[in-house]
């Protein structure tokens, strides 16, 4: 798994950093524009981070693309538990609603 999380973290860095460079900004610009910490930033840029939700929300808008265009084409396989045709149940996955 680890291995997955860390290619969609490259991709999504990737992508970023490629929509800020067209914009002809740097890190520290965007990090402040979406009210992020730059060295955070930084880390989301170069690949390496785990943003938040709202994070990606605040980047895209400052970066000015759609937010479905940063997770289009992912492709990191079905959920844990789901491969072999589990349920959720089967999986161990307990739901929402019962939190």
């Amino acid at each position: 798994m680890a291995h997955l999380t860390s290619e969609a973290s490259r991709l999504l860095g990737l992508r970023l950093r490629e929509r800020r460079l067209a914009l002809a900004l740097n890190q520290e610009d965007v990090a402040l524009a979406a009210g992020i910490n730059v060295s955070n930033y930084a880390r989301i840029d170069r690949g390496h981070g785990n943003p938040t939700f709202h994070t990606l929300l605040r980047l895209s808008h400052v970066l000015g693309i759609d937010l479905s265009a940063l997770f289009s084409d992912f492709n990191a396989g079905p959920p844990a538990g789901r491969a072999q045709g589990k349920s959720a149940a089967q999986a161990g996955l307990t739901p929402y609603s019962a939190l």
